[in-house]
């Protein structure tokens, strides 16, 4: 598994996100964000980032997309099912956690690094 910082950040991609960024007022998310990294993934390549906007409460889920798993050759996005699949356990624990959170489209415009990071959708707390 990747690890937090390779995966997760703080307001924009320009700051990496450590299991002890959550340990002051957002300890009860450590979970959620856990989940994320440990969950599976087709081939094992966790193409997702996720950004933490601490000031609106939301997680803006973006995905990295790599031509070698693209609809045309297997019929259906492999990475789409797996943004899917973090989003799902990110809600999930979430949700057990006590956090009635919902999901929205909302594209908060933060810049990429490279035209293959697509935004997905944001979790709001």
């Amino acid at each position: 598994r990747k690890p937090w910082t390779d995966l997760f950040h703080i307001g924009d991609f320009s700051k990496p996100m450590t299991s002890s960024d959550l340990n002051e007022g957002n300890s009860i998310l450590l979970s959620s964000f856990e989940s994320v990294r440990l969950g599976p993934s087709s081939s094992n390549k966790q193409p997702w980032k996720l950004i933490f906007d601490q000031d609106s409460a939301r997680v803006h889920f973006y995905l990295v997309e790599d031509a070698k798993y693209s609809i045309p050759k297997f019929g259906y996005s492999m990475q789409r099912l797996d943004a899917g699949i973090a989003m799902y356990h990110f809600s999930a624990v979430a949700a057990e956690n006590g956090f009635d959170g919902k999901w929205v489209n909302e594209n908060p415009g933060i810049d990429v690094p490279s035209k293959d990071y697509k935004y997905i959708r944001t979790f709001s707390l």
